[in-house]
């Protein structure tokens, strides 16, 4: 699960470490912008009610601090991963979000298709 891990994260990820990943992907950009949930994960976070220790990190930052870590720079690996978990844990809660207005979405939806 990822948002727009097809486009960023998956070939970043392919081309920094000659890997091929092939495995089945929620990327959660798409579902949000049918929800009507547009701009970068920080923002539709903040939409829903979710906050962050670091607000002040971004995906640009995640690489800079993996090019930090690999360069030796003391701490940069432990604000990525700190980072990174905080995107997991969001990520979650996010999908969860994204269900629930899915479901709600649809079955309303299809509620009132059999009333009328």
């Amino acid at each position: 699960m990822s948002f727009n891990g097809i486009r960023f994260d998956q070939p970043f990820l392919e081309t920094s470490f000659g890997l091929d990943v092939e495995c089945p992907h929620l990327d959660l950009m798409y579902p949000c912008k049918t929800l009507g949930l547009s701009g970068g994960l920080k923002a539709i976070e903040q939409d829903i009610g979710l906050e962050r220790d670091r607000p002040d990190l971004s995906g640009r930052d995640a690489v800079r601090l993996w090019r930090q870590h690999e360069s030796g720079v003391d701490g940069a690996l432990e604000t990525l991963i700190s980072y990174n978990r905080e995107d997991t844990v969001n990520l979650q809660t996010l999908a969860e979000t994204v269900t629930d207005r899915l479901h709600q979405q649809i079955f309303e939806q299809a509620c009132q298709a059999s009333v009328e």
